[in-house]
């Protein structure tokens, strides 16, 4: 499948749009190795940050079809625009040969 340059860019539009989505997953902000040094409190705070980003990222998850689906669309509209028009131009180019060497009107389907 040839992808025109719109395509791409439009389709490049829609990934950071829909990426846009993860941004919003906190990230943690105490590394691991420092885990021992935090007082009480700091760990019972830095384990609802944690529950809280599981719970964000899990919607996420659940939510990621909806990232990828218009890109599909949009990707399989182009193509299909594109082929449109190429399959319109070489029925042109062909019904200009078709007369130069004058063989008469050419055939049309019946739709």
């Amino acid at each position: 499948m040839k992808l025109s340059k719109t395509s791409l860019s439009s389709a490049a539009v829609l990934v950071f749009l829909g990426l846009g989505g993860c941004a919003s997953i906190p990230a943690p902000s105490v590394p691991e190795a420092q885990f021992a040094e935090l007082s009480c409190s700091a760990l019972r705070a830095e384990i609802s940050q944690a529950e809280e980003t599981r719970r964000i990222a899990e919607e996420a998850r659940r939510n990621s079809w909806q990232v990828i689906l218009p890109i599909l669309v949009v990707v399989r509209y182009r193509h299909a625009d594109n082929a449109a028009d190429a399959a319109g131009e070489r029925a042109e180019l062909l019904g200009r040969t078709l007369q130069q060497k004058q063989c008469g009107e050419p055939q049309r389907a019946v739709s």
